[in-house]
Order: structure tokens, then C-alpha cells, then sequence
């Protein structure tokens, strides 16, 4: 007997197989809730096809790579088929199945690109969401979908959603009316410890090592220990074969990225002990036998959307409780074990129950671009588990419609149709369709595949002429030819592993991958340049850049576009620092304001701007050539007229340049003026007010030819003009410059702004003026400040005959023996 029917004799689900298919039969629809290794992925597929409710192929949706085509392997042993013919599996770019499949896993991606090319899904007849409990953007579409499907054109398909962790009321309400099946596992206990303060801020790779040497010699299986990604698995499975202690012990890594060879290496049962290093993969989709300890990082990657590379990425996040109790389930399958947590007890408190469903973090454009392709205008269609919400909708269709992959009715366009048939994010599913068009596949995919990497992909590499996504093509394809050596990814300054992961994508985007050619690339950069619309920034100086939408960014001083006039940036990170935020730009390619008129004819306008040339200080006209809100061309000429001499006003106005002749004169009149209007309301003599100013300096600058003609124009004549010969007059006569004195002589009148008009005078002046001089028609006596020699007021007067009558007899004596030289009239 084989080791699978070993395996699956006493699996928990099989006691619920009558029941199972009778729900199936019945409604159609079943909801079926199955703790871990209780055999619901791989027995519950051949329940139904063994069942014969159709004679179509069952899908089976799984949320991983992995996880689909390890199954896939097991139903086809269990079968005692090969994989590939009965059963087989179905995942981005990889195809093992055949026509023969009834069977067939697959990935929630790959379903979603089936929808887009047969929105019937004619090819099965029944759809099974497996490890639903992950709640992926591309499941909840998917389900959605076909929900909606079965309901209508579809009423012969069969949905069936099992998951481990899951709130299967929820889901049987929302598949109403459906089945329910609810199965029992069978663990035994798991004592669960967490580590100490000082084990908590240790790397946690090294911590997890000392947690398994630990753990093993407490327990005699296998040990499972949980990391969230490669990088982390990796540098664990280092310490760990590094560690004496473990010697005897095969340590095996277990992740997507690894052949499927080494994958059911991991898995299968062995000889000897085994410490395996996971992603979650091993949560719930695959079972491990014969694990006793599992050490639990306590971390994962989570889908969020990231704006800055516009696409939706993985994110190393505390994993939720929910996960957490899963991953300790591990360690009692087969017997009592044991659960190292590598963190505190009261870190639970600040971890989530359960695991934010990707509807609510991630990017929609690609699953809305999918669903328009497959018939489905906008997600109201749909009903949904978990509502979208309009405003990532509205993100998600403003996207495509800047794209060209929709029209303004919701529906989607030709471009959008193409775009739909890649694996890619809609930008760079944007940037392969225009490369199709423009003949330059193999230069797009390249840099399409590097921008997929996470991190940095490229950092300290050549400048080949100005392109981040250029230079890392070429860095690409030469690290490439050299098989990816060491070497030669140092001195091109790109990661190894990145770039081998981003070569295999290239290859599956464009058939002929090779090295790129110059011309190519130059076109490749005007296809990323339609995946980046909005993304265009014009140089201010150093590495800022004033980008659509009327913001300001800064490149990165490491960028092969630093210093280009005109760049098209792909990613954009707003950081926060002391002195606020700042947008940071990079991957950027230098482009050419002409290529923008090329690809977006109706985003380019063409506006005149009157402006002062900075150095010679005279109108011109600049004539400047818009892309959206920014200005990539500008060109300067010189004219004059009458809409150049109110620019030249303008600076006048502002204050920024001063009339030479705008002097003490000019202002003095300016408040005899204002005295006059105040001594005569009846008059409604207006003081200037500033838009008469404006006025009146618009009229000084006409026909100037620069600030400097107008600054040098005579400006009391203007403002005489302006109030008219009536008015002027009437300021002469009741505002006197100069008050008439018996001697002959004149004194200057001072006219205070909100003071009394007042003259400043020598008794020996006064002399022969009886009587307190009058201005205004009588109206308003003059204030009198009495000076002696030294300049000094002896008295401060509006009445003059008392001060000769009381005051200036005792003055006199004083004055003669003070200033014996001056004559002194008589008292």
C-alpha cells in the first residue's frame, strides 16, 4: 500500500463525506469549516468528483502557488495518476494539466484571468475556495463572481468555500441558501510559552535558531518554525546549520520561490528528524507530519497597496491571533507538544483577532480591470462579502480611465481588453500593451519585471544615460548572461536573488528576452510613460521637481535622472521628517517634452503669460506649453501695448519698484488734499483711495517701455490731473503751501496726517501779525510752534494777541540777555 492511502485512512473529513455531497447535491452551494490536516483540500475534490455532480472539470481555488501545485501533486499520487492528467494544477505561468484534467488546483489569480477570457467559466462545474479564511482580493472577486454566475447563466455550477479558520455564518448567509458542514479535528494539547524581553529584541532569525535548539531537546519530532519571507527564512536556516547542537538534524527550508522538488522535501516524512523554516504557507495549506515544536515569529506578509510603486505589495506585519493559534496546532497533529512564541504575553493584546480582508487594503484597479474584461462594468454589480467601498472603487476607476483601460461610461476600451491578458499590475499591463504596439516587448518586460521586485532592485549601478528603468533593463540582461554570478550583480550594484526572480517574469511577459537594444529602449521608456501619466515632474533646481497636481517632489540624488530638465518618475514615497513631509521620486527616466505631445495630445495646452524679463526689466510675453498643470516649454518674446503697460504698473502697485519723483512734494500735496476734503464734508472731495492709486499709476506707466522709463515719469502732474483744475484750485486756495508774512517772507504750512496744520516761526518773523493767521476760508486757525534763535519754541499758540499781550513781555528781557545780537520787537 502507498504511502498516501497510509496517509488518508483516518483524515476527519472523510466521516462527513455523505454529508457533504448530499449539500452539494441539494443546494448547490456548501460552506464547509474544517480545522487543519483534517484532509478537507485534498479529499473533498475527489468526494465530488467521485460523485459524479458533473462531468466538467472541478476547480480547486487555493490563495497560493505552492500550495496548489503540492496538492495537485498529492491528489494525482493518491489517485495513483500523474500529475498532470487527471488531476493538475494551474498557477501564474505554469500550466500542468491537460484535457483529461477533472481535477484541477489552481490559483485565485489564475481563476480571475479565466474570468476575463470565458466570463461563463464553461469549463467546470464545480468551483471549490479553499483556505477562504485568507480572504485575498482575487477570492472575494472570484467568489462574487461566481455567486453571481450560478444565480443566473450558471444554475448547474456547484460553489463550495472551506476554510480552517472562518466565520461560517457569515458565509452561509451571504451563499443562502447553502449547505453547512462543520468538522471536527483531531489535536492533541500544545503548551504554549513566550520568550523573555531580552529574546524579543534579539534579530528574530537568530532568536528563532536558540528557540528550536531549545525546543528539540524537550520534544523527539519535528520542529516548525514560522518566518514571514525568504529573506528571514534564509538567514535562520544559516544560524541554525551553524549551531553544533543540531547536527543531526535535516534543516530544510519551505517557501513559494523554491523548486517543487525541495518543497516536497520538506513536507514528505523522512528518516531521520527535520527542523523545517516556513512561510505561512504551512499554517494551514500544507500539513507537516510528525511535528512535536513549532517556534512562531509571530510575523507575516501582508497585501497592502503600495502608492509610492503603485502596486499592491507584501508588507512584514505582526501576524493576527487567529494565525497565531493556528501556527501552535501545528505542534499537536500527531502528538502532545509545544509552542515558543517570539514575543511577550502582552504583545498579544496589541495584535488583531483576524486578518484585515485585502478589499480593504489593497489596490482594485486589477481586479475591477478584470472584472470589466469579464462583462462586469463596476463592482455594484456584484455583490460582495465585504463591500469595497466607493471611495477605493473611485480610485480604482479613475486609475483605468487615465489609463485608457475604460471609457467614461464604466466600460472597458480596447486597450483595456489587452491590458487584461497580463499578469501585471494595470500601469505596467499598460506600458507591455503600448510596447506590443511600438515593437519593443522584450525592453518593457524587463523593466515591468524589475519594477515587480520588492526593495531595492538596483542601488549604486551605472548611469546609462539618464533611465532608472533603462539602467536596470540593461543591468538586467547582463547579469543575466553571466548566469547571475555574484560578481557580476555586485559590480552592476543589484540584488542576485531579485534579479534572477525578475529575469524568470521577463522571460514569461516577452518570449525573445534578450539584451536590449538603444532604440528600444528609448521606446520603452515612452510606453512607461503612459503606465505613468501622472507622474510627470519639471526641474526646479538640484533634485526638486514641481509634479502634476501641483505638488513638489525630490529625486534621489542616486537616480540616473538626477539633473534631467524633465523626468517620468514610478514611484513616489511621502516621508515625514522634523520639517514636515517631502514627496521622495525614483525610479525616473529623463524624458522629452515632445513625447508627451505624442502620447497625450489632449493633455497639452499652449498659454500666454505676461511677465517682466528678470534682467532687462521690460514686458514679455512667454509662451508656454503646458502637460496638465505644469509647464514643459516656455518661449520669451517682446512687445509692447497697452496689457504691457499695466505689467509694468503691477510692479509699481506692489511696491516692489518706486517712482523717483514720488517725493516729500508729492505727499505733501497729497495731505493738503486730505486737510481740504476733512475742512470741507460739503465738498465730497474723495482722498485717494487705493484703487484711484492703481488707476493713477496705470495711467503714469502707459506706453512705458520698461520699469526704468516709467520709474523716471513726474508723478504730482498725474495726480493733479486725475482730481482736475476744480479741485486743485480749491486745494490752493483753502490748503495754502505757504502762509504770507507782513515782513515779506513766507512759511512753510505742515499739514500732520491727523493733526492740526501748524507753522514753524521766529518771534522777529511774527512781527507786524497781530492776529492768529486762518486758512481753509477762515475755518481753521494755524497752530503757531513760537521759535526762538536756537530753533527751540518758546510757546505753542493758536492765539496770537495774547501771546504778544501776556506772554511776550516776559519773554523779552529773557530773550535780550539770552540773544543780545537779535533785535527783538517791541512788547
Amino acid at each position: 500500500m502507498s504511502f498516501a492511502r497510509i496517509y488518508i485512512m483516518d483524515l476527519p473529513i472523510l466521516s462527513y463525506k455523505e454529508t457533504i455531497v448530499a449539500a452539494a447535491k441539494k443546494y448547490g452551494r456548501i460552506v464547509i469549516s474544517s480545522p487543519p490536516a483534517s484532509g478537507k483540500s485534498t479529499q473533498v475534490p475527489q468526494m465530488l468528483a467521485d460523485a459524479g455532480l458533473t462531468d466538467k472539470t472541478i476547480a480547486v481555488v487555493e490563495p497560493r502557488r505552492i500550495a496548489a501545485k503540492m496538492l495537485a501533486r498529492r491528489v494525482a499520487g493518491e489517485r495513483k495518476t500523474r500529475c498532470g492528467v487527471e488531476t493538475g494544477y494551474k498557477v501564474r505561468f505554469e500550466n500542468c494539466s491537460g484535457p483529461d484534467t477533472r481535477i484541477l488546483f489552481l490559483t485565485d489569480g489564475m481563476l480571475a484571468r479565466e474570468m476575463t477570457e470565458d466570463p461563463l467559466l464553461k469549463k467546470y462545474g464545480s468551483i471549490i475556495f479553499d483556505e477562504f479564511h485568507e480572504r485575498r482580493m482575487n477570492g472575494d472577486m472570484c467568489l462574487a463572481f461566481c455567486r453571481r454566475l450560478q444565480r443566473g447563466a450558471r444554475p448547474d455550477m456547484t460553489l463550495a468555500v472551506m476554510s480552517a479558520t472562518l466565520d461560517e455564518k457569515e458565509l452561509a448567509v451571504y451563499l443562502s441558501p447553502c449547505g453547512l458542514v462543520k468538522s471536527e479535528g483531531k489535536n492533541y494539547p500544545v503548551a504554549v510559552n513566550y520568550c523573555d524581553k531580552e529574546s524579543e529584541k534579539l534579530p528574530v532569525w537568530l532568536s528563532a535558531a536558540r528557540a528550536a535548539a531549545l525546543l528539540v531537546k524537550r520534544t523527539s519530532g519535528n520542529c516548525l518554525i514560522f518566518m514571514p519571507g525568504v529573506y528571514e527564512i534564509n538567514r535562520t536556516v544559516s544560524e541554525l546549520e551553524s549551531d553544533e547542537r543540531l547536527a543531526g538534524f535535516e534543516i530544510l527550508p519551505l517557501h513559494g520561490e523554491l523548486k517543487l522538488e525541495q518543497q516536497e522535501k520538506a513536507v514528505s516524512p523522512g528518516a531521520g528528524r527535520k527542523i523545517i523554516v516556513s512561510t505561512n504557507i504551512a499554517e494551514t495549506s500544507l500539513t507537516i507530519d510528525g511535528v512535536t515544536s513549532v517556534v512562531d515569529s509571530g510575523l507575516q506578509k501582508t497585501a497592502r497597496y503600495d502608492g509610492g510603486r503603485a502596486v499592491n505589495t507584501l508588507f512584514t506585519e505582526p501576524a493576527p491571533l487567529s494565525s497565531a493559534k493556528q501556527r501552535a496546532g501545528r505542534a499537536g497533529r500527531d502528538a502532545p507538544g509545544i509552542c515558543l512564541r517570539l514575543w511577550s504575553k502582552n504583545g498579544d493584546s496589541i495584535r488583531p483577532e483576524y486578518s484585515e480582508p485585502e478589499i480593504k487594503r489593497t489596490d482594485l484597479s486589477e481586479s475591477l480591470l478584470a472584472l470589466k474584461a469579464a462583462g462586469i462594468k463596476n463592482f455594484g454589480e456584484l455583490e460582495w462579502l465585504t463591500d469595497p467601498g466607493e471611495k477605493a472603487e473611485k480610485n480604482a476607476e479613475d486609475l483605468l480611465l487615465s489609463l485608457g483601460a475604460a471609457d467614461k461610461n464604466g466600460g472597458i476600451t480596447g486597450t483595456g481588453k489587452a491590458m487584461a491578458r497580463y499578469s501585471l499590475p494595470p500601469r505596467y499591463a499598460r506600458m507591455m500593451t503600448e510596447a506590443e504596439r511600438k515593437g519593443c516587448p522584450r525592453e518593457a518586460a524587463l523593466i515591468a519585471a524589475a519594477a515587480q521586485t520588492r526593495g531595492n532592485f538596483i542601488s549604486g549601478g551605472k548611469n546609462y544615460g539618464g533611465s532608472d528603468p533603462a539602467d536596470c533593463a540593461r543591468a538586467l540582461a547582463r547579469a543575466a548572461a553571466d548566469n547571475f554570478s555574484e560578481g557580476v550583480c555586485s559590480r552592476l550594484g543589484i540584488n542576485r536573488q531579485q534579479a534572477a526572480e525578475a529575469w524568470k517574469t521577463a522571460r514569461q511577459l516577452a518570449q525573445d528576452v534578450g539584451y536590449p537594444t538603444e532604440a528600444g529602449l528609448r521606446e520603452a521608456v515612452k510606453c512607461f510613460i503612459t503606465a505613468f501619466p501622472d507622474r510627470i515632474g519639471i526641474l526646479l533646481s538640484g533634485y526638486r521637481y514641481a509634479i502634476t497636481g501641483g505638488k513638489k517632489g525630490t529625486l534621489e540624488n542616486s537616480s540616473a535622472a538626477a539633473g534631467c530638465g524633465l523626468i517620468c518618475f514610478g514611484r513616489a514615497v511621502e516621508k515625514y521628517s522634523g520639517a514636515g513631509t517631502d514627496i521622495s521620486l525614483s525610479f525616473a527616466a529623463g524624458i522629452e517634452a515632445e513625447w508627451l505631445s505624442e502620447l497625450f495630445p489632449s493633455e497639452i495646452s499652449v498659454r500666454e503669460e505676461k511677465a517682466l524679463d528678470e534682467e532687462m526689466r521690460i514686458p514679455a510675453v512667454l509662451t508656454k506649453t503646458y502637460y496638465r498643470d505644469i509647464a514643459i516649454a516656455s518661449e520669451k518674446s517682446f512687445r509692447a501695448g497697452k496689457d504691457m503697460s499695466e505689467l509694468i504698473a503691477e510692479e509699481f502697485i506692489s511696491g516692489r519698484q518706486k517712482f523717483k519723483s514720488w517725493d516729500e512734494k508729492t505727499e505733501e500735496w497729497l495731505r493738503r488734499l486730505r486737510f481740504t476734503s476733512a475742512a470741507f464734508p460739503e465738498l465730497e472731495i474723495s482722498p485717494l483711495s487705493e484703487e484711484d492709486r492703481k488707476l493713477i499709476f496705470c495711467d503714469i506707466c502707459s506706453g512705458a517701455k520698461s520699469v526704468s522709463d516709467a520709474g523716471n515719469r513726474q508723478v504730482l502732474p498725474a495726480l493733479r490731473d486725475w482730481y482736475g483744475w476744480d479741485i486743485c484750485r480749491l486745494v490752493d486756495r483753502h490748503a495754502p503751501e505757504r502762509l504770507r508774512l507782513p515782513s515779506g517772507k513766507t512759511a512753510r504750512i505742515i499739514y500732520p496726517d491727523g493733526g492740526e496744520p501748524y507753522l514753524d516761526i521766529k518771534i522777529q518773523d511774527l512781527a507786524g501779525l497781530t492776529e492768529t493767521p486762518r486758512i481753509a476760508g477762515g475755518r481753521v486757525p494755524l497752530l503757531l510752534h513760537i521759535l526762538a534763535p536756537s530753533m527751540r519754541p518758546v510757546q505753542v499758540t493758536k492765539d496770537l494777541a495774547s501771546f504778544w499781550k501776556e506772554s511776550y513781555p516776559k519773554l523779552r528781557p529773557w530773550l535780550a540777555r539770552r540773544y543780545p545780537k537779535h533785535r527783538w520787537p517791541a512788547a
